[in-house]
């Protein structure tokens, strides 16, 4: 199976609900989901990190 596709597991989190606020209104405003704004931010963290990670190697 694909990544990304298939059964997403449901998952409990805990955040500053500030945050969790800005994060549904940014969502609603592109008209996607929180858990696709979420997975989206997520990534997009993650490849910030690796590049920075990636340019202190050189």
């Amino acid at each position: 199976m694909p990544r990304g596709e298939g059964i997403r597991p449901n998952l409990s989190i805990r955040m500053n609900p500030e945050v969790l606020h800005k994060a549904r209104v940014s969502a609603v405003t592109r008209r996607k989901t929180l858990g696709q704004w979420l997975e989206e931010a997520i990534i997009e963290k993650i490849q910030r990190e690796q590049k920075i990670d990636n340019e202190g190697r050189k």
